[in-house]
């Protein structure tokens, strides 16, 4: 059972800077696989996010002591997610069923 705590649940996935540490571009992230499509989504999502917008430069988003990047290129990160294929999100069939 979920406990609604505010506009997140408990149950779901967190992501802080530490999450991110390591990663010193977005196509890191894309390529990185261990990580789960879900689970780069939810990393780039968040190093977009205002919350890491370089002062002065708001075109830049940058985590504790991490690279300032562009946000395009966390843009074009998520784009190439887009294009991939998650095969474990895909429900196996139990039964053979071919058509003719």
């Amino acid at each position: 059972m979920r406990i609604n705590s505010g506009a997140r649940y408990l149950d779901e996935p967190t992501v802080s800077d530490s999450d991110l540490m390591g990663f010193m571009s977005p196509s890191e992230i894309v390529q990185d696989p261990m990580l789960s499509l879900e689970r780069k989504r939810q990393l780039l999502a968040y190093w977009a996010s205002d919350i890491h917008a370089v002062p002065g430069a708001p075109a830049f988003r940058s985590y504790l002591l991490g690279p300032a990047v562009t946000i395009d290129a966390i843009k074009d990160a998520l784009m190439a997610l887009d294009e991939m294929v998650d095969f474990a999100a895909i429900p196996k069939s139990t039964t053979n069923s071919a058509t003719a």
